[in-house]
């Protein structure tokens, strides 16, 4: 599941450093997993990646294992058409593996570490699309304006 508090801000803080400059713009796709509260979220994610997985090995697995991006790759020698699960599966776990899992505020937080290390642009993505998802997202985009947030580097 997602690294600790300790391990975000080392890697905010290390890999992510960027020189500022007029012309240079720092882009990261985040997907985030959000949730009234932390642990709400990371069971969240379970549960997500468990759903996902079982799509995998269901009846209609085909279709998932048909995936452009495993086409490309089999197209490329690069995926063997033999793996479709194990590869959807690896896809799924290091999809999630990477989000910001969270409630609004603790991912609010973490998104502000990547402004502080130099990330100009920021787009969110959730791993489903409900309405509560929705919602979280709004509130989550209401928290990274707050001025304390806003005022790293131009937010």
């Amino acid at each position: 599941m997602p690294c600790g508090p300790r391990s975000r801000t080392t890697v905010a803080r290390s890999s992510l450093s960027v020189a500022p400059g007029p012309s240079r713009i720092t882009w990261r796709h985040i997907t985030v997993v959000l949730d009234a509260s932390d642990e709400e979220a990371e069971a969240r994610a379970r549960r997500i990646t468990r759903d996902a997985l079982r799509l995998t090995s269901g009846a209609d697995s085909a279709r998932w294992t048909e995936a452009v991006q495993l086409d490309r790759d089999r197209e490329r020698g690069r995926a063997d058409p033999d793996q479709g699960r194990a590869q959807v599966a690896a896809y799924v776990r290091r999809s999630i593996a990477g989000a910001y899992v969270g409630s609004p505020e603790t991912v609010a937080e973490r998104i502000g570490l990547l402004r502080t290390a130099g990330v100009d642009t920021v787009q969110l993505d959730t791993a489903v699309e409900t309405d509560q998802d929705r919602q979280l997202r709004r509130d989550l985009v209401t928290l990274l304006k707050r001025p304390e947030l806003a005022s790293r580097r131009g937010w």
